[in-house]
């Protein structure tokens, strides 16, 4: 996924371009646009034929499923890119790994594409039969791995549509819940709300919860108020993105370092440093010290802006 660039750089990309406006309205079923890698460095197999394949397989069912029922353009596909990292291979067919999701949308009337998701995930063990065919079916538990990589898919679905409309990701997150619902008595880590924590379930549980609903109103400001508006007034869009980090401001000052906050500064950091190291020397050591107030985690990227 793209680093984020210096403010000039971005807004630069943001204005310089319409190409993407004025291509032709085709509509494709499929929502993803996602790169999937294997990674076996940890492991070092003797025969990578069956990563190849896994690699293949797990690519085709994010790319080819219907996740939901809106059709999106060729070039609005949402760019997501998955590394499945191998950390136990058990002959003949199971396998532990950790795995890495990010997620990007374009913004409006430009190429540059801003990240809304950013996470790793820990305790992925599964199974997989080289040559298998994969086809989801939202209504039952079909394996561990399948649920996964469905959770994630509408997971970052449900995020892009909150950029786009207030709280626009409901049904999309709604079956993200559905799925970690029908994954709870499969045995599998992530998906049990009692013995673990900051695990898939608690991450969809938080993320449409009424507590947590100022984060997914900041997302809606910051993108489709603020960084769509770039092209037309930079500086209305600008005050969109401070807007949004009031939001989370007042979000932090109720629950410091909830889930739904980590997980929006996780993706947007680097970039909302980007954004505000171009302003006055007053501006920025305000901006700083309200960033890492907010989230001190992120406090190495915060002393960026200057």
């Amino acid at each position: 996924m793209e680093k984020t660039r210096p403010l000039s750089s971005l807004l630069i990309r943001l204005t310089i371009s319409v190409f993407l406006s004025t291509l032709p309205l085709l509509c494709f079923g499929q929502e993803l646009d996602c790169t999937f890698r294997v990674n076996v460095d940890r492991i070092q197999p003797s025969n990578r034929e069956i990563f190849e394949n896994m690699e293949r397989t797990f690519s085709n069912l994010i790319n080819s499923t219907q996740w939901g029922p809106y059709k999106i353009k060729e070039h609005e596909r949402i760019e997501t890119n998955v590394v499945l990292v191998i950390t136990e291979f058990v002959q003949p067919n199971s396998f532990s790994a950790i795995l890495n999701v990010q997620g990007a949308r374009t913004i409006f009337n430009s190429d540059y594409k801003s990240p809304i998701f950013n996470y790793q995930d820990t305790k992925v063990r599964f199974t997989f039969n080289e040559f298998q065919i994969l086809e989801f079916n939202p209504t039952v538990f079909q394996s561990n791995i399948m649920s996964v990589l469905a959770y994630y898919s509408y997971l970052i679905l449900g995020v892009y549509f909150d950029t786009l409309s207030p709280r626009g990701g409901e049904d999309y997150l709604a079956q993200a819940r559905q799925v970690v619902t029908l994954a709870q008595n499969s045995g599998f880590a992530g998906w049990d709300g009692l013995t673990e924590r900051n695990n898939r379930f608690w991450v969809i549980d938080n993320w449409l919860s009424p507590a947590y609903l100022p984060i997914r109103d900041a997302y809606y400001t910051y993108h489709r108020k603020g960084l769509d508006r770039m092209h037309e007034n930079i500086q209305g869009g600008l005050q969109s993105i401070e807007e949004s980090i009031h939001i989370l401001e007042q979000h932090a000052c109720r629950r410091p370092s909830s889930l739904p906050l980590q997980l929006f500064m996780l993706a947007k950091d680097e970039e909302i440093a980007s954004v505000f190291s171009a302003g006055t020397e007053q501006k920025k050591k305000e901006m700083r010290d309200k960033l890492t107030s907010i989230y001190p985690p992120s406090g190495v990227v915060w002393k960026t802006i200057e």
